[in-house]
Parts: structure tokens; sequence; C-alpha cells
């Protein structure tokens, strides 16, 4: 249970990276 927790933890924390990085790139791009 606790790695279950842990795994869904890790991977909605990739998830939130991933769309920050998508959030990101765009606004760098248009300041470079």
């Amino acid at each position: 249970m606790w790695l279950l927790a842990s795994g869904v933890r890790s991977r909605s924390l990739s998830s939130v990276s991933v769309m920050a990085l998508l959030h990101w790139v765009p606004t760098w791009h248009r300041v470079a």
C-alpha cells in the first residue's frame, strides 16, 4: 500500500514537472 502511494506520488510529481516544463519553454523562447 505504501509502495503504491509512493509510486503515485512520484508519477504525479513527474507529470507536474513535465507540465511545468511545457509551460516554461514557450515563455523562455518568447523572452529569448
